[in-house]
């Protein structure tokens, strides 16, 4: 007859720290703890569990999944772990909201790669409607391997119910969250010296310039440009031939300088 089980042998069952062989094999434990994770649903455990506490909710920025994810987003993706992880151990009920970035210039730029076309009159004579709907095809070109990325990293986070920019639902709530804004007196007009991208016809974030218009050398021109007198001139000692240079980056020759008038 078998003995019934001890103390310690019911705590040796439910502890989670195993004893630690001398040869470790780390891939095969991580898969392990992943596969603990996924069975006993324990980030769903950590919203359960907490269904009182106070609520912190966390909205992933946007990756775009029409591009393969490197070490790059390897990291990104544990720096947003860790905070909602944070907060979590300090007793909220951290929600995590995932989202795809499903359009803007690195969207445009892979279709343009890959129907061999260059500027915005190409596009136009393609067709704007059936460019759109390739340009959404495309950002789910690589979601299986984000999907095991994200897994595989142990980033807890439901893609299944992550929002999507190009949806109508999101597009409407952007809209609704710009008129609060207005409404309220917080929004204003200015002038920013922006990236110009000339075969697109539009203006271009300039960490996406970077890494995804023009490869190589960058070199930039610099444009002298008379300024206004002013007291806070004066009272710096700055004469009437001050001028400012407004520096201009050319990005894969001139056509792409945006050296305007009146800077």
């Amino acid at each position: 007859m078998t003995p019934p089980p001890t103390e310690a042998d019911r705590w040796k069952e439910i502890t989670m720290f195993q004893p630690v062989k001398n040869s470790v094999e780390f891939p095969r434990l991580e898969a392990e703890i992943l596969d603990f994770w996924r069975e006993h649903k324990v980030y769903d455990q950590t919203l359960d569990n907490r269904a009182d506490a106070p609520s912190f909710v966390f909205y992933e920025g946007p990756p775009t999944a029409n591009g393969m994810p490197h070490p790059g987003h390897c990291l990104t993706r544990a720096i947003k772990d860790l905070f909602p992880r944070y907060r979590t151990m300090r007793g909220y009920r951290c929600e995590r909201k995932a989202g795809w970035d499903t359009h803007g210039l690195p969207v445009e730029v892979e279709v343009c790669k890959e129907l061999g076309i260059h500027s915005k009159e190409e596009i136009e004579a393609y067709g704007v409607e059936p460019f759109i709907k390739k340009c959404q095809a495309s950002v789910w070109r690589y979601m299986q391997e984000w999907e095991r990325l994200t897994e595989r990293l142990g980033f807890w986070i439901h893609l299944d119910q992550a929002y999507v920019t190009y949806h109508q639902s999101f597009v409407e709530s952007v809209w609704w969250s710009l008129k609060n804004l207005f409404d309220r007196g917080l929004l204003y007009q200015g002038h920013k010296i922006v990236w110009w991208w000339a075969q697109g016809g539009t203006a271009a974030f300039e960490r996406r310039g970077r890494s995804r218009l023009s490869p190589g050398r960058r070199p930039e021109c610099l444009r002298q440009v008379p300024t206004r007198r002013s007291a806070r001139h004066e009272s710096r000692g700055v004469d009437d031939h001050s001028v400012d240079l407004a520096q201009q980056s050319i990005r894969g020759g001139a056509s792409r300088v945006d050296l305007r008038d009146g800077l």
